[in-house]
């Protein structure tokens, strides 16, 4: 039983081929190699560009080995042998060098070109197979095809390993050539970099001190606000409590000052008074208390218990005296007046 499966979407492009085919398990097997393939297609096309990029370095180079040639032909008609010596010396270096990375080149390119007649051929191969139906043998060509895969990224890495060696050569080159022809250059320019160098050493210095001394202002700044902020506030504060506290001090004061003395007066009243004491719950009596006081002048032994009973009476008079103190001051003494007046 084969199972069927949809055709992909990405697929749209090949629907003539998905017709004249009948199982689509097998198509869907034939569009997985037909996939692999056209990749392993575009990494071959990447490597042949970079193969001729590397072939433009290397003509870089075949023409500075030409200057070089011309350096060396002025300085022999110059008549210098020292240096004549050394050029041919890295001449030579240079041509050997480049003659083993256009020999590795080469092969990488004839690996390529082998590598596109395969691609080619699997594809034909491919394309018959989905014609004519022969399943067992695009399982071979998926093998086949990751194989080519693997071959594909190893010369991938000998490209990049020959794309450094490349940049070397260059660097060494240019070293050389600044080595021999610009020594003082060289060190002029160290010189003028080390002094630079010190200048941006200062001015990070100076930079520095700057920010420091912002940031101490601003801690200055803020240390004083905080502390004028809350010695204002702590000034306020105590000063209201002191004041609020001497306030409820003197209310206090004088509210018991006032009380003592409303007291002390009424004791004074109900002592020296013997017997108009009574009189303080009425007013009308005054009149009545003249009267008896003309009676009990006659005989002394009637003051004396009256006396008596007034003392009892002191205790009532004490609750109603704190109501109306006026009124006992003047019977007080209008009592007083009367007494020295009758004696």
């Amino acid at each position: 039983m084969m199972i069927p499966i949809s055709v992909p979407p990405c697929l749209s492009d090949l629907r003539p081929i998905t017709q004249a085919v009948h199982h689509n398990t097998d198509l869907c097997g034939g569009m997985l190699t037909l996939n692999l393939l056209l990749l392993l297609l575009v990494l071959l096309l990447r490597l042949l560009l970079l193969q001729l990029q590397l072939l433009l370095l290397l003509l870089l180079l075949l023409l500075l080995l030409l200057l070089l040639l011309l350096l060396l032909l002025l300085l022999l008609l110059l008549q210098q042998q020292q240096l004549l010596l050394l050029l041919l010396l890295l001449l030579l270096l240079l041509l050997l060098l480049l003659l083993l990375l256009l020999l590795l080149l080469l092969l990488l390119l004839l690996l390529l070109l082998l590598l596109l007649l395969l691609l080619l051929l699997l594809l034909l191969l491919l394309l018959l197979l989905l014609l004519l139906h022969y399943y067992y043998l695009l399982l071979l060509l998926l093998l086949l095809l990751l194989l080519l895969l693997l071959l594909l990224l190893l010369l991938l890495l000998l490209l990049l390993l020959l794309l450094l060696l490349l940049l070397l050569l260059l660097l060494l080159l240019l070293l050389l050539l600044l080595l021999l022809l610009l020594l003082l250059l060289l060190l002029l320019l160290l010189l003028l970099l080390l002094l630079l160098l010190l200048l941006l050493l200062l001015l990070l210095l100076l930079l520095l001190l700057l920010l420091l001394l912002l940031l101490l202002l601003l801690l200055l700044l803020l240390l004083l606000y905080y502390y004028y902020y809350y010695y204002y506030y702590y000034y306020y504060y105590y000063y209201y409590y002191y004041y609020y506290y001497y306030y409820y001090y003197y209310y206090y004061y004088y509210y018991y000052y006032y009380y003592y003395y409303t007291t002390t007066t009424t004791t004074t009243t109900t002592t020296t008074t013997t017997t108009t004491t009574t009189t303080t719950t009425t007013t009308t009596t005054t009149t009545s208390t003249t009267t008896t006081s003309t009676t009990t002048t006659s005989t002394t032994t009637t003051t004396t218990t009256t006396t008596t009973t007034t003392t009892t009476t002191t205790t009532t008079t004490t609750t109603t005296t704190t109501t109306t103190t006026t009124t006992t001051t003047t019977t007080a003494t209008t009592v007083l007046l009367l007494l020295i007046l009758q004696y």
